[in-house]
């Protein structure tokens, strides 16, 4: 006669919002519900939406979670074909649309290099295209400040 008993200790990993009634969850690093958490007590971690966004979440936040400067400004993330992230920003009306999952800790190191050196989360862009390999794309605001004209070029002899 023996009783066997398995503790498994589960954190609470981010807010999930469930699509059939739009109620909000907590999950943990799995994309398990706690059934009796209240999410209200949990706003402070990260939000996300779409098709098997519970079941990636634990990649993206841990993913994110190496690049602190980004992290800490993640708002809300969506799930986008099951596949790969659209991240909001706090401050910001866009989202970044990151690439399939096999390369975004890829390009969250571009863009947190990308935000170090020109703070590109700070730019007036209605959208933020992180998922080719070799660049980041951003589009800019309609009626927002424009780049500079290249001055002309000096003809010989001064005239």
């Amino acid at each position: 006669n023996k009783i066997d008993i398995h503790v498994e200790q589960r954190e609470p990993s981010a807010l999930w919002q469930d699509r059939h009634n739009g109620d909000w969850r907590v999950i943990d690093q799995r994309g398990r519900t706690f059934a009796e958490a209240d999410p209200a007590k949990y706003m402070h971690l990260p939000r996300v939406v779409g098709e098997n966004a519970a079941e990636s979440a634990a990649m993206l936040v841990t993913a994110m979670k190496e690049f602190p400067n980004l992290s800490t400004r993640m708002e809300m993330a969506y799930r986008i074909g099951g596949r790969r992230w659209d991240v909001k920003f706090k401050g910001r009306t866009d989202v970044v649309a990151f690439p399939e999952d096999a390369r975004l800790l890829e390009q969250l190191e571009a863009l947190n290099l990308m935000q170090a050196q020109n703070r590109v989360l700070d730019l007036p862009a209605t959208r933020i295209d992180a998922r080719h390999s070799k660049y980041i794309a951003l589009q800019p605001m309609p009626g927002g400040p424009q780049p500079a004209p290249a001055p002309a070029p000096s003809t010989p002899g001064g005239a």
